[in-house]
């Protein structure tokens, strides 16, 4: 299951809004862009 999927079926579990979906990309990319910054691009993509 992607994680994509997996995120909206687990928020609509928690009845928690969709936008939240949204909130968690954004921490994702910043958190991939930072270990891209300090490591390299291939290791951000692995461990994220």
């Amino acid at each position: 299951m992607l994680f994509a999927n997996w995120l909206s079926t687990y928020l609509n579990e928690l009845q928690l809004p969709a936008t939240l979906g949204g909130y968690t990309w954004t921490i994702a990319g910043v958190i991939t862009g930072w270990i891209a910054d300090r490591t390299s691009h291939a290791t951000a993509l692995m461990i994220s």
